[in-house]
């Protein structure tokens, strides 16, 4: 049965339901919580946001309809709510009212207040629109997109400035930044812009004041080499001109204008009242602020009259006139917990939103106790008390890492020298070793090699299965230091929706970290999407600063990642398990021994090294994402396994160990020129590794048993070997007793095999009954799976082109002359390492 879509199925089946963006919401069928439950329109998975269940599409029709599997033939039509409409001008308003402006404003205009030319007031089309002064807003294509209006100069009541309804902050004199510039002067308002102008500088302004400056706009100032932020003098001028440097970096230069007695002056004032020239203001220009001298913290003991007091983590004290002021910041930045006390005394607490006028007087209004000049002491402070807060939600969460210096030629060459390396896996292996690390060579390789990836357009991600003290995350530990820190993103924990909340490229290029699977589970659906499309793009509603209405935000963070996860769990929801490489950690008594011998080696004497040699992290830094050629990849394809279906993703797990391989061996690999890029040319030697260290994990994938529950499975054939009844039956308790391990963990590790029928259930647990089990007739494989490099070796031995083949782990060096037909075992292969 073939449907358009999931809304149609739900149709079928009379489930209610109802259209959000990409996703269709309904009541769960797990615990019929209404409005909890959403399902991707696009691909059926689904999740309840009430009890949490998660899965496929095909899960979710068998729990519907009994159903295992309905194709979605085509993708849904997605519902979307209407745009907002754009504000539409008559482009001729703008002349209309320029030709209208009378004589008494333009007096106003060129007077000592504004002091402005007629060319000037004629370049801008200011005009009059029969109350107000007006100045037109125009794209950079020359659109009328608003106007901007300021308040008869003769009135002194009413607004003083305004803009169009409907119309949103802009950028005023955009066209300037059509033009080739080497800076651009960033001022607080249109009459700044427009003097600014006049005096020969390239400037802009925002029409939404010192406030707002958005992120988008940050694409019409890529091709400029500086920014000069020049806004007024007063609180809002200092802390906006901070906040929009912050968002342009280390282009950005803050021009402090000149004040006397404190008082407020702006870019107008500067050429006008303090009759400065145009050299004048290039010389103030020589002197700004770059962004790296002026980036320390806004608040420090002094603020806005206050003094400011850290109280631990996001709780401040603000003392001013005898009062205190203590204040929680909220996630939600425009909204504080603010308490007010007077010598040591609580007089008022409330949730408030500082940015309203409205909610300040509400504030200062339920002083009772405070007498009516008390009450307006405080609303001030309030008012004041909001631009301080804003400088603390404008702080980074913390200090921003420097900005790393560049290799000089002696690092340069130690890396070089490494990357050259004949042995340069096993030197990896070699110096995590020191790092105090025993045992576990695969995994460490494999993660060292999936870190590498990063630099890739398809990273490769692992999750590692194991018990609680298996050394799951001390192992990866232990391999991190040997890269740049910005290579990956460690967690411990992610809510669904917090990836989308990132920077734009916060994850590109990384390896995300999650300790212990539980961390993730919430995000999975947004890993998983990581993982197959790159990116997350999400639609959200926001409320406009200016207009005050609610409108529609897209948001889209970029890939590409990996993700390295760690889990005590025998079984992953499917997507994440055919997603990533699944290793175990190895949890023998041997292994156990050499742990033990590590621990005593701290109160031996034995030398344990910190940090690895900085030609590790150095190599990490000069290798370069090269395009890959596999020349053997068809022969491979031949000869992989054809089923079951999910080593269609095991193989492209292949394909992508060995692109990381060749990856790290590339200065030792021949480079071609493909289709005007540049490509290096993988040969059997990085085949090899990729099999030396692949082969074990697709054996487990195919037979699909987990060591812990092989070793289950041998312990069970003894019992069975051992009994003196012939059906050779057992519990877990019997199992638990026999291999030392507690009840649960037999339990944990014992279902996978009656799922895969390697155990049969006997009797079913009933109350305080015991299950009873008994093995099944089904063997257990261990067959290779993978052609041997000597095969392909024989079909074409130029794919060798020269390189060495050494085993990563021992670090001995093969000789394809000595060929060999036998085909090895599981067992040969590990008695090897």
């Amino acid at each position: 049965m073939l449907l358009e879509n999931v809304a149609d199925y739900l149709n079928q089946h009379n489930i209610e339901h109802r259209q959000f963006y990409g996703e269709l919401i309904t009541i769960c069928p797990f615990c019929d919580k209404e409005k909890h439950f959403y399902i991707k329109a696009e691909d059926g998975c689904y999740l309840c946001h009430h009890c949490g269940e998660k899965g496929s599409w095909s899960q979710l029709t068998q729990k519907i309809s009994g159903d295992k599997y309905i194709p979605l033939e085509s993708k849904p039509q997605l519902y979307l709510p209407a745009p907002k409409p754009k504000l539409k001008l008559d482009d001729s308003r703008a002349l209309t009212y320029h030709q209208q402006l009378p004589i008494r404003i333009t007096e106003y205009l060129i007077g000592s207040q504004r002091g402005l030319t007629q060319d000037t007031i004629k370049q801008f089309q200011i005009g009059w629109d029969g109350s107000s002064i007006t100045i037109p807003i125009f794209d950079q294509q020359g659109t009328l997109t608003n106007i901007k209006h300021r308040r008869d100069p003769a009135k002194d009541e009413g607004s003083k400035l305004w803009s169009e309804h409907g119309s949103t902050a802009s950028l005023f004199n955009l066209r300037v930044l059509s033009q080739p510039t080497e800076f651009v002067v960033i001022t607080e308002g249109e009459f700044d812009t427009m003097i600014a102008t006049q005096y020969g500088f390239p400037a802009v302004s925002s029409t939404g004041g010192a406030g707002t400056f958005k992120p988008e706009w940050l694409q019409h100032f890529e091709h400029i080499a500086k920014i000069y932020i020049c806004y007024d003098t007063d609180e809002a001028g200092e802390v906006g001109a901070k906040r929009t440097a912050n968002l342009f970096g280390s282009k950005a230069h803050i021009v402090t204008l000149p004040s006397t007695d404190g008082k407020k002056v702006d870019l107008t004032d500067y050429f006008t009242k303090l009759e400065k020239s145009a050299s004048d203001f290039t010389e103030l220009l020589k002197l700004a602020v770059p962004l790296a001298s002026s980036d320390a913290p806004l608040v420090a003991n002094t603020s806005h009259g206050f003094v400011v007091k850290n109280n631990g983590g996001s709780n401040y004290e603000f003392q001013k006139d005898g009062l205190s002021y203590h204040v929680k910041l909220q996630r939600k930045k425009d909204t504080v917990v603010l308490a007010l006390y007077k010598t040591g005394q609580l007089i008022h607490q409330d949730n408030i939103n500082l940015h309203s006028d409205r909610r300040r007087s509400v504030f200062s209004s339920k002083l009772t106790d405070f007498n009516e000049d008390e009450q307006v002491m405080v609303a001030q402070s309030l008012m004041a008390l909001s631009l301080a807060v804003d400088e603390l939600n404008t702080l980074p969460s913390k200090t921003a890492p420097l900005p790393e210096k560049p290799l000089n030629q002696n690092e340069i060459t130690e890396a070089n020298i490494l990357l050259d390396s004949p042995l340069l896996l096993h030197q990896v292996l070699n110096e995590v070793r020191k790092l105090g690390v025993i045992g576990e060579e695969r995994n460490i390789l494999l993660y060292y090699l999936a870190l590498t990836s990063r630099i890739t357009d398809n990273p490769l991600s692992v999750i590692v299965k194991g018990a609680s003290a298996a050394g799951k995350s001390y192992v990866i530990s232990k391999v991190l230091p040997l890269f740049p820190t910005d290579a990956y993103k460690d967690l411990t924990d992610a809510t669904p929706q917090s990836f989308y909340y990132l920077e734009a490229d916060a994850l590109a290029h990384k390896v995300v970290l999650i300790f212990e699977m539980h961390g993730g589970q919430k995000a999975d659906y947004s890993i998983r999407s990581l993982q197959s499309e790159g990116k997350l793009k999400i639609q959200t509603t926001v409320k406009n600063p200016e207009t005050g209405e609610i409108e529609t935000m897209e948001r889209e963070i970029f890939g590409p990642t990996g993700f390295v996860t760690t889990t005590t769990r025998p079984n992953v929801h499917p997507e994440n398990e055919t997603r990533n490489f699944t290793v175990f950690p190895d949890e023998t008594e041997k292994q156990t021994s050499r742990v033990l011998e590590v621990t005593n080696a701290k109160y031996n004497g034995t030398e344990i090294i910190k940090q690895p040699s900085p030609a590790f992290i150095n190599l990490q830094k000069i290798i370069r994402p090269y395009a890959v050629l596999i020349p053997f990849a068809k022969e491979l394809s031949d000869r992989f396994p054809k089923k079951p279906i999910r080593v269609r993703r095991d193989y492209s797990k292949l394909m992508s160990l060995i692109e990381n391989v060749t990856l790290l061996h590339q200065s030792q690999r021949e480079i071609r020129t493909i289709n005007g890029g540049s490509a290096v040319v993988a040969t059997l030697a990085d085949y090899y590794v990729a099999q030396v260290l692949f082969e074990e994990i697709l054996m487990r994938t195919i037979y699909e048993i987990h060591p812990k529950t092989e070793e289950l499975l041998e312990k069970a054939k003894l019992i069975q070997a051992n009994a003196t009844n012939e059906d050779g039956q057992f519990t877990v308790r019997l199992l638990a007793k026999e291999i030392g391990w507690d009840d649960d963990t037999v339990r944990n590790w014992i279902n996978p095999a009656v799922r895969k029928g390697f155990v049969e259930v006997v009797v079913e647990s009933k109350g305080p009954k015991a299950a009873v089990y008994k093995l099944s007739d089904k063997p257990i494989e261990h067959t290779v799976v993978m052609p041997q490099v000597e095969e392909l070796y024989e079909i074409n031995s130029d794919w060798l082109n020269g390189t060495t083949i050494y085993h990563p782990i021992t670090g001995k060096q093969l000789s394809l002359a000595q060929t060999t037909t036998d085909v090895p075992t599981l067992e040969s292969l590990i008695e090897e390492i």
